[in-house]
């Protein structure tokens, strides 16, 4: 059973963009997601989800989970910054140790250090506890030049 959880972010009007292959996960999050007020649109796939982007972007949020099919998670952050440097992202995913400890990832974390970190598997009081830090995150940093017309 789902907790009715509201964030404190006013999310009239806030999209978020979903990249997750897992169906069971993407169901979750787009239900918490949708049950919070948020218009929530999906992509299974990196390639597809960076074209909707350049279609349909910026969002309120990104969330995307690191292994999926087509561009991985930290290749689409990497494309969407340089498309859009403070678009807000989450990043979720069930081995930590790609994001924290991996020397590979280690430049990624130099390079976005407000970019959060969702383990799965999450409860719907931690989904919205990061939604919320992240776009406030991003309120904090945006320009008045810079934010979205959404």
């Amino acid at each position: 059973m789902m907790m009715e959880t509201r964030p404190s972010v006013s999310v009239c009007a806030m999209k978020i963009l979903v990249v997750e292959d897992e169906p069971v996960v993407q169901a979750y999050a787009v239900a918490v997601l949708s049950r919070a007020g948020f218009e929530v649109e999906v992509e299974s796939n990196g390639d597809e989800a960076f074209r909707r982007y350049r279609v349909s972007g910026p969002y309120s949020l990104v969330l995307t989970d690191i292994c999926h099919p087509g561009m991985d998670g930290f290749d689409l952050v990497k494309a969407i910054r340089r498309e859009n440097r403070t678009q807000a992202i989450v990043i979720v995913t069930g081995n930590v140790d790609a994001v924290y400890v991996f020397p590979e990832s280690a430049d990624f974390r130099r390079m976005f250090k407000d970019i959060a970190v969702l383990e799965k598997p999450f409860r719907v009081q931690q989904l919205l506890k990061m939604v919320e830090a992240a776009m406030e995150t991003r309120q904090e940093t945006v320009l008045p030049s810079d934010a979205p017309n959404h």
